[in-house]
């Protein structure tokens, strides 16, 4: 073996997430031209190494890949967490996309790109608006993502009260929007950034407006993502319709298959995860969203039909660790059995089962030779992870985001000793809470709840 290497990290715990090892006591991960060629227990042979990381106190594991997200949505934070719930999702999200202004959505989107990159995550499958400072933020930091944006042929301030009257001018120019995004972004920074069409939802989007997606991703080589199943109202629009469930619908129109990822499918019924199943869809599980609104989808049977499955944080809270809890207790609860998900399957659906849904499976998601060096360092010199065992429960049940210190994609730095590369945090974080009044005022008028008004007693 060539003893040459760009990067040598040796760490005190490696979690290769290979399907055999669980972790490696004392090992070592070794990169040239950007891809792993050697992952295992420290070896007595020197490495020739331009770049040497020593971690003793520290565990090192694949880089977490989030499946499905919207990184300029902190602004709906606190809104659909109580009250309405999930029904604030029509009420206040829906309504309030049309009311942000789009330099606020840009700082939003590179706080969020933020917020993600010092958690550990080092791939975005990224939803929402801004795509283009979603790009920017991608080529300052070198994180790998790969980039929508909203497709809709309904007036979204009108979805609250079930009014799906199609509007084919909005159709058209979102479609514009998102077709020109696409090219835009596909494949620069070496490929690392990649596009997708982003079709709404199910019920937000037209047949003909769905075929036309599909049609125009396939001719430009890009994803397709969209939500499904994600609402009750969805489900039963869909259902008055077609006669039939969402995805169900999707795949009687014959525009389904593996280059898709589905969010959600928390009310996806059994002839959704059959059509899921069968035409080898990705599927984004967004865990601490669901509970939220009282709800969980069918992870054990999503998972039984052999559906490629993946974590995602979606729109409120970028904890990978958090997520992963969530979907541990929510999924055992909801199976009435301890054992219905493992510590060690919920880090793999963090890591690689999301790569399989991203189509990237073969070049990330596990430290092992061939695939690219993105890979996170997490700290375990604290209190609430010692003493640390090693297990996979030893991580992913009690290490939190801000345990993460060092970040790498195809082997080059992303985020140190807490800072991400190419943001000025502090500048984008002043920048943001400038305007949170302005936010305050945009989502009370919409009956959102925000205590940023001065007290009318004036003392507060």
């Amino acid at each position: 073996m060539d003893q040459t290497v760009d990067l040598l990290v040796r760490a005190g715990w490696i979690y290769p997430v290979d399907g055999a090892a669980e972790s490696i006591r004392d090992g070592e991960v070794a990169v040239k031209d950007g891809k792993i060629v050697y992952c295992g227990p420290r070896r007595n042979q020197p490495w020739s190494a331009t770049e040497v990381v020593n971690a003793p106190h520290s565990a090192l594991m694949p880089g977490f890949v989030n499946c499905h997200c919207h990184a300029a949505s902190t602004i709906f934070r606190s809104q659909t967490e109580d009250g309405e719930g999930g029904r604030a999702l029509y009420t206040v999200a829906f309504r309030g996309e049309g009311v942000v202004d789009p330099d606020d959505w840009a700082r939003m989107a590179l706080l969020g790109t933020v917020e993600m990159a010092r958690a550990g995550i080092t791939t975005l499958n990224d939803f929402w608006y801004a795509p283009d400072a979603m790009g920017q933020a991608a080529l300052a930091t070198g994180l790998r993502m790969q980039l929508a944006t909203e497709i809709v042929d309904v007036d979204k301030d009108r979805v609250v009260d079930v009014d799906y009257t199609r509007q084919p001018d909005i159709g058209a120019r979102t479609l514009r929007a998102g077709v020109a995004a696409a090219e835009r972004w596909h494949e620069q920074n070496d490929g690392l950034i990649t596009a997708r069409l982003g079709p709404h939802a199910v019920d937000t989007v037209s047949e003909g407006l769905f075929l036309e997606c599909a049609s125009e991703a396939r001719a430009g080589g890009w994803g397709l993502h969209t939500h499904a199943a994600q609402s009750p109202q969805e489900v039963a629009v869909i259902r008055d319709a077609h006669g039939c469930g969402p995805v169900t619908w999707l795949a009687e129109l014959g525009i389904l298959g593996a280059d898709w990822v589905l969010a959600h499918l928390t009310f996806a019924d059994s002839g959704d995860l059959d059509a899921a199943a069968q035409l080898d869809i990705g599927y984004g599980h967004a865990a601490s969203i669901y509970p939220r609104r009282g709800g969980y989808p069918e992870l054990s049977t999503i998972r039984a039909r052999g559906i490629r499955t993946g974590l995602a944080t979606d729109w409120l809270q970028n904890d990978p660790f958090e997520s992963m809890r969530v979907m541990l207790g929510a999924t055992r609860i909801k199976a009435g059995n301890h054992t219905a998900l493992t510590s060690y399957e919920a880090l793999e659906l963090a890591t690689a089962g999301a790569a399989e849904v991203m189509g990237l499976g073969d070049s990330i998601g596990r430290l092992t030779p061939g695939r690219e060096a993105d890979m996170i360092l997490v700290d375990l010199n604290r209190a609430h992870l010692q003493p640390f065992f090693g297990t996979a429960a030893s991580l992913v049940w009690h290490a939190r985001a801000d345990d993460v210190t060092q970040s790498w994609v195809r082997g080059r730095t992303v985020m140190k000793h807490g800072a991400v590369r190419g943001i000025d945090e502090a500048a984008a974080l002043a920048a943001l809470r400038v305007r949170t009044d302005h936010f305050g005022d945009q989502l009370r008028a919409l009956g959102g709840t925000a205590r940023t008004a001065p007290c009318p007693c004036g003392s507060h």
